[in-house]
């Protein structure tokens, strides 16, 4: 393809023509160009054709007017786009780290309190929680098993909520040889090293526990002589044994009223319908002391206990004050069976578990207790 520039008289024409019609068109007044030529002629035509200032003048303000617009939409466009790859950045969050969340399967609700606290706080640590625990009765995986999953896939952390205190817990290791930080929660063994906890104070849950004994017998509008402590031989003896000990304590200095406080250990790993040994030992005390109330030292306790007075159809005899809640023990506090239940706020204290996590991952250290806040729940509490 070439261009002819032919020429009449002031005015200049252009012409595209295929290079074997070139000679033809390049006679006379009429010259071959390349393209630049062209472009070039081209522009001085143009400057020709608006001679008049008025004209040059039109033209170059309605250029103008289109680069302005050009550029006005384009700043449009580009601020459109940052602002969707700004948004898109703020939406995706970079995971950094990877929690073990471990517990029990036997107290479901108390676990999921607790986990639910901890992650509420995983965005703030850039942190995914991984809650594992076992599916069923049959699933026999223990605490050993998910502390060394915990070497196996490099954790970064391990929350252990264990609702057993005679459970070593053994700092696992990652793969370079550091030991991966732990935080137990609730329960924890003494022996256990390296390992923060955070819990309740033993002593002070046994001065709560007598401060409901007293509201108890204000209740009944008479003193409780005998008192009979339901205590699991499974698990949490030696902490059953400070609560009572505090027990004992704040009740001797009531010295107007003697009360006998009768300990009663019974096994059980699981809770069935109605557990035998316990609704046998709850009848023998009704039989022989005449006991009307019933401390436990577990949700799970608690459970048992309220199931053997449906049972005996005594639960308008004997009141039970029990020790941490899930969904049935608020569910016989309503009905009236159960008295009153000391627990914790659970999901403040999954909070604070990562904050304690994250302060040993961060700087190495932390405070190696701390001590949760105690709440009582109670029917005439609208709870």
């Amino acid at each position: 393809m070439v261009f002819i520039m032919q020429s009449q008289g002031k005015k200049i024409y252009f012409r595209r023509v295929e290079p074997k019609h070139a000679s033809f068109y390049a006679q006379g007044k009429s010259y071959l160009l390349d393209k630049s030529s062209c472009l070039l002629y081209f522009n001085l035509a143009m400057v020709q054709k608006f001679q008049k200032p008025s004209e040059l003048i039109f033209v170059s303000i309605f250029v103008l007017l289109a680069l302005c617009f050009f550029l006005f939409i384009y700043y449009i466009a580009f601020q459109i786009h940052s602002s969707l790859d700004k948004n898109d950045a703020n939406n995706q969050v970079k995971y950094t780290s990877h929690i073990l969340f471990v517990g029990p399967r036997g107290d479901a609700d108390m676990f999921n309190a607790l986990f639910d606290g901890a992650n509420s706080k995983a965005m703030e640590y850039h942190a995914v929680l991984e809650k594992l625990s076992p599916s069923s009765v049959a699933d026999e995986r223990g605490l050993d098993t998910w502390l060394n999953y915990a070497s196996y896939v490099d954790a970064d952390g391990v929350i252990v909520f264990s609702d057993n205190e005679s459970a070593l817990i053994e700092q696992p290791m990652n793969t370079y040889g550091s030991a991966i930080p732990v935080v137990s929660l609730i329960n924890t063994n003494p022996e256990s090293s390296q390992v923060v906890f955070l819990g309740t104070n033993k002593y002070e849950i046994g001065k709560c526990f007598a401060a409901e004994i007293f509201a108890y017998e204000e209740k009944a509008q008479k003193p409780i002589e005998t008192i009979f402590a339901l205590v699991n031989s499974e698990k949490n003896v030696s902490a059953a044994d400070r609560i009572l000990a505090s027990i004992q304590e704040e009740l001797f200095k009531n010295k107007q009223l003697q009360r006998n406080v009768l300990v009663k250990e019974f096994s059980s790993k699981g809770i069935g319908p109605v557990n035998d040994e316990v609704r046998n030992v709850i009848l023998k005390l009704m039989e022989t002391h005449g006991s009307k109330l019933i401390l436990c030292f577990s949700a799970n306790d608690t459970i048992m206990a309220a199931q053997a007075l449906i049972d005996l159809n005594a639960t308008g005899e004997i009141g039970i004050i029990g020790l941490y809640e899930n969904n049935e023990t608020m569910n016989y506090i309503e009905k009236g069976i159960v008295f009153s239940v000391i627990s914790i706020d659970a999901f403040s204290m999954g909070m604070e578990a990562m904050e304690c996590l994250f302060s040993l991952i961060n700087k190495g250290h932390t405070n190696n207790y701390g001590s949760a806040d105690l709440i009582v729940l109670r029917k005439e509490e609208g709870l």
